[in-house]
């Protein structure tokens, strides 16, 4: 018994399953068709092929000529306004990098600029399309072709239009969105496949390709498709013709026609609708990633504003707190020096009683009552009849170092009652102070030299001598030696000091208010730095909330 035959891989294919449509029959004037055969036979699939793109066939000299001219360095480029896909592309971005960073509208957002401004993100995007349109590429290949020849070409355009994989994602999603038919699609042309940068088209001409056997199936089961790249911008879409209403035209995929009821059909518009929602899905999902950046992007520098703003209180609250100590230090100070200043002032007041009552007692033990008692019996007993008294030999002498051992504090209110003089006639007469009288008697020279002589006695003596007139001129001029000094009421220095106390507290009270004025000022100043500045960055906030909520609405 022979073995059975294994079922071939081919027998449980949905091709085998697939219920064909019947050929058309060919006019009787057309050619008979090098592909009909008979309805028993096994047809082959055609295969189309397609010319290769311009980008594939491009020498590599063409590509860095238009690398040159695409990318070159300027500040400004001109922009084509009458595109109407790059428009779309344009209103998608909305704004470049460098100008969302500015919270202001760029000026190439819309697409009607001529010229965008320099490191323009839009601007570098048209480049970009640009380029690829020129060769009917993909937005992929020109990155390619861009990151691999333009270090070589030019460092300095490489560095100025290099960008990142977020901005050409950002740049696919915009040419997706534009690139999306708001009609429906015209029935030349279906467009399947998964998102991307380009389209797959049904081609609906059969004779566009010899068959060819050699290639793989599709996984469609049928291996007709042509394959073709919609250029990302610069490429105006043409309007669909205004048709009458006609029956549906079944779709045709190389020699075989698919009914528009079959399940090819229906598994070809269930394919549609869920590319369409994968890019819908995947365009929301891009809009929400940008709000949410934004809306984090807000919160930060809402954060940062917060904390710049308590740092800068924190230096207020510093700042006061460093005059405020230095204040009181200046005080405890001020307070310092003057208690030194009583306490220095009291010890010399001590000192200087002490000097004097050491002088007071030196003068009563330097002048004794016997000496004078018989000085003042010497002077009752010598009349003017005796011409020359016998002189005093042992008489007491004071030297002048000892006249001059007086101390500088001595005062007319600490003194005793009875003035002692040391005058010599003879510098009384040099002065003139006795005039008329060019020597004395030497008892009375030596008497007045010889003796520390009280005032009165002093006077009695000049009377009894020269007469009324001379003791008169005598004594007119005694303030040569005794100048006339104040006299105080009291002598209660504790009063005066306390008057300067207070005095002195009064101004440093009014010192610290000062001090204390000036703080505040300064705190004013501060603060209305501060509310100047938040009144500044008001305008800018308010721009920022409404492009958010602009952005939240698109």
């Amino acid at each position: 018994m022979p073995p059975k035959r294994s079922p071939s891989p081919s027998d449980a294919s949905p091709r085998k399953r697939t219920k064909r449509s019947p050929l058309p029959n060919p006019s009787p004037s057309s050619p008979p068709s090098p592909h009909s055969v008979a309805p028993d036979a096994s047809l082959p699939v055609p295969i189309s092929t397609v010319s290769p793109a311009p980008w594939q066939t491009a020498t590599s000299a063409e590509i860095d000529e238009a690398l040159k001219s695409i990318f070159q360095l300027g500040g400004q480029f001109v922009v084509d306004v009458s595109d109407d896909q790059w428009r779309g592309i344009a209103k998608q971005l909305n704004s470049c990098v460098r100008c969302e960073g500015k919270s202001e509208l760029c000026s190439a957002a819309g697409g009607t600029e001529l010229r965008a401004h320099k490191r323009c993100s839009l601007g570098i995007a048209y480049r970009y399309c640009l380029f690829a349109n020129r060769f009917h590429a993909p937005l992929s290949w020109a990155r390619q072709e861009f990151e691999s020849r333009m270090t070589r070409l030019s460092p300095r355009s490489y560095n100025s239009y290099h960008q990142s994989a977020p901005f050409f994602t950002s740049l696919e999603e915009a040419i997706r969105h534009a690139a999306r038919p708001t009609g429906p699609p015209p029935p030349s042309a279906d467009r399947v496949g998964p998102p991307g940068h380009g389209c797959i088209v049904k081609s609906m001409n059969p004779q566009s390709s010899p068959p060819r056997s050699h290639r793989s199936v599709s996984p469609l089961g049928y291996s007709s498709w042509s394959y073709y790249l919609y250029p990302t911008s610069h490429a105006q879409r043409p309007a669909p013709p205004n048709r009458s209403p006609s029956p549906p035209i079944p779709l045709r995929v190389g020699d075989v026609v698919i009914p528009p009821g079959s399940d090819l059909a229906r598994e070809l518009a269930a394919f549609e609708a869920t590319e369409a929602q994968v890019e819908a899905a995947s365009h929301a999902r891009f809009f929400k990633q940008q709000e949410d950046a934004c809306i984090a992007a807000a919160k930060t520098k809402h954060c940062l504003e917060a904390e710049q703003q308590r740092k800068e209180k924190q230096a207020v609250k510093t700042h006061w707190k460093d005059d405020m100590r230095e204040r009181e230090q200046a005080e405890k100070d001020a307070r310092r020096r003057q208690k030194k200043s009583q306490r220095e002032q009291a010890e010399k007041d001590a000192h200087c009683q002490q000097k004097t009552l050491a002088a007071q007692q030196q003068q009563h033990r330097q002048v004794p009552s016997s000496s004078l008692r018989d000085l003042d019996s010497q002077v009752t007993r010598a009349r003017p009849s005796a011409p020359s008294p016998p002189p005093i030999r042992n008489s007491p002498c004071l030297s002048p170092a000892e006249h001059t051992s007086i101390p500088p504090e001595f005062s007319p209110l600490s003194a005793p009652p009875t003035l002692f003089l040391n005058i010599r006639l003879p510098f009384l007469v040099g002065l003139g102070l006795l005039p008329g009288f060019t020597s004395a008697p030497v008892w009375m020279e030596m008497l007045i030299a010889g003796l520390m002589l009280p005032l009165r006695l002093v006077v009695t003596l000049l009377l009894r001598t020269f007469g009324t007139h001379m003791v008169t001129a005598i004594v007119w001029t005694f303030p040569i030696w005794f100048p006339q000094m104040p006299i105080l009421q009291n002598n209660d220095v504790g009063a005066l000091q306390q008057e300067l106390l207070d005095m002195q507290r009064c101004l440093n009270s009014a010192q610290l208010d000062l001090e204390t004025e000036r703080a505040c000022n300064r705190m004013s100043v501060v603060q209305t730095q501060h509310l100047e500045a938040q009144l500044a960055d008001l305008p800018r906030l308010n721009s920022e909330q409404e492009h958010m909520l602009k952005n939240r609405q698109v």
